[in-house]
């Protein structure tokens, strides 16, 4: 079981860096590869957490892709496999991508929603029982999402404080991350 849990974490990953550098039938090869090893795998709980996350990326991308029916339906998948099982940013994580995909479709209630919940998961999280890999997700993070998703609803003036607030409170010391949300927060004030 530590085999799969671990190998499915690492193909998300991978796959995510092709989603990332524009490879997406390949990011797509790895996810769907991913699924089907997880589908057969016991559904211990690191499996089960894994292959949450793997379903959660694998919809981020479709969302990108303009596959919004298929990104609802991996998100709904997702949630209902074993929802007793449901760690609280587990629950975040799939409320992020609830974020970016209701602002492609330009739902921006479903977007406050789906923010809402994310931060109502995190205030109840506590991080010695979550998988690691969750530790990524805080206000700022949701915040960046939140503002990237109404920039892409077309709500560049409700985007500006989300965006800005993840410039002002990055911590992460990545250049090219505060440079990507400089650019967003840049644009969102040419829109405005």
């Amino acid at each position: 079981m530590r085999l799969h849990t671990a190998y499915i974490e690492m193909s998300e990953t991978y796959g995510w860096m092709l989603f990332d550098a524009g490879y997406h039938p390949q990011a797509q090869r790895v996810y769907h590869t991913d699924m089907r090893l997880a589908r057969e795998a016991a559904d211990a709980p690191g499996v089960h957490h894994a292959t949450v996350n793997l379903l959660a990326s694998t919809a981020y991308q479709e969302t990108w892709l303009g596959q919004y029916h298929e990104a609802s339906t991996l998100l709904e998948v997702a949630e209902s496999r074993r929802p007793q099982a449901l760690t609280p940013r587990l629950r975040a994580v799939l409320e992020m991508r609830r974020i970016a995909l209701a602002g492609q479709t330009g739902d921006t209630e479903a977007l406050f929603r789906a923010d809402d919940r994310t931060r109502a998961h995190l205030a109840t999280a506590q991080d010695g029982a979550e998988p690691w890999w969750t530790l990524w997700l805080g206000t700022s993070a949701i915040n960046a999402q939140t503002g990237r998703a109404l920039l892409a609803a077309h709500h560049p003036d409700l985007a500006e404080p989300y965006l800005a607030d993840r410039i002002v409170n990055d911590y992460s010391g990545y250049p090219r991350d505060r440079m990507f949300f400089a650019s967003e927060l840049a644009d969102a004030r040419v829109q405005t």
